[in-house]
């Protein structure tokens, strides 16, 4: 399930049938930020996030924390994100490669 064509299928069908759903989640409880810690928890709250910031002009910071220690799945890493938590130089060139994360949002903890 690593490859591209199957995590944008993932996306689609996230974006599709959940993005509503979260975002209603999201507005009702009003956070200061959303930390997701899920690989398949990234496409559909942060493009729910984004709607939030322009619906309401509150910008929602979306941060990413990487559980994974070693290698992980391309799903954890999003262009889009405002941080992105992660534990090794190996993740970091993932997200890179596969997420096409900045290295300015990549932070090694």
């Amino acid at each position: 399930t690593n490859s591209q064509s199957l995590e944008y299928a993932a996306d689609c069908y996230s974006t599709w049938f959940c993005e509503q759903k979260i975002r209603s989640r999201v507005e009702a409880y009003d956070p200061d930020l959303i930390v997701s810690v899920h690989p398949t928890m990234q496409r559909a709250p942060l493009l729910a996030c984004q709607k939030i910031s322009e619906e309401r002009l509150k910008h929602i910071p979306f941060f990413t924390v990487c559980t994974d220690l070693g290698s992980a799945h391309s799903m954890w890493f999003q262009k889009d994100v405002e941080r992105l938590y992660i534990a090794s130089d190996q993740l970091a060139r993932i997200a890179r490669r596969r997420g096409q994360t900045p290295e300015e949002k990549i932070i090694m903890s």
